[in-house]
């Protein structure tokens, strides 16, 4: 990576077009953990709706058992290569813009460095075959994936960018959100190549 921003309010404006990629569900494939996922959604709703305390710390149990278990991903080879060409294209700026909290960076990049084959065989990085910039959720923010991609986009990529710029995301809110503003690909992990 070239920058990774712990938190979807920092970063600078980009001077290029962007290629947006999303990760849990688009680049990485999620399918093995979703069952950790859906668990926490579940015990979200019981504690909105009962405000029980042990709920809410089963639910973050389950979330962090989700963001936890992403290392050992596959990735979705559609998206991969969307990104494989997006990076050797030098028009572009390539980032990865994802919900995932910051807590788990470290584990985010050493899963893109792997999955773009930054570090050969005798284990040297090559910096050329990475992202632009990676930009995470802060830990405890509870904001939309939504409402996160829309504010980061809308303030780094200049209106004059954004009509060619694009964001490949596997969640359809996000896509037609940001559909209005720039183009979008909204992934479904059925696709084959």
């Amino acid at each position: 990576m070239k920058q990774v921003y712990q938190s979807a309010l920092v970063g600078e404006s980009t001077t290029r077009p962007v290629m947006i990629f999303d990760m849990d569900g688009t680049l990485s494939n999620d399918e093995n953990r979703l069952h950790h996922w859906d668990a926490a959604k579940a015990s979200m709703m019981i504690y909105k709706n009962g405000n029980d305390p042990a709920q809410m710390e089963a639910a973050e149990n389950r979330f962090r058992s989700y963001h936890g278990l992403a290392i050992e991903d596959l990735f979705h080879e559609i998206p991969l290569t969307m990104l494989e060409m997006a990076i050797a294209d030098e028009r572009f700026e390539t980032w990865i813009l994802t919900a995932r909290p910051n807590t788990y960076a470290g584990k985010t990049c050493l899963w893109l460095q792997r999955s773009l084959g930054c570090t050969g065989d005798s284990g040297t990085f090559n910096p050329k075959k990475m992202v632009d910039r990676v930009v995470m959720r802060m830990a405890g923010d509870n904001t939309s994936s939504c409402v996160i991609k829309r504010q980061y986009c809308l303030a780094r990529i200049p209106e004059n960018l954004r009509a060619s710029s694009m964001i490949i995301d596997n969640d359809p809110q996000v896509t037609a959100e940001l559909g209005h503003h720039m183009n979008t690909f909204t992934f479904k992990p059925t696709l084959r190549l």
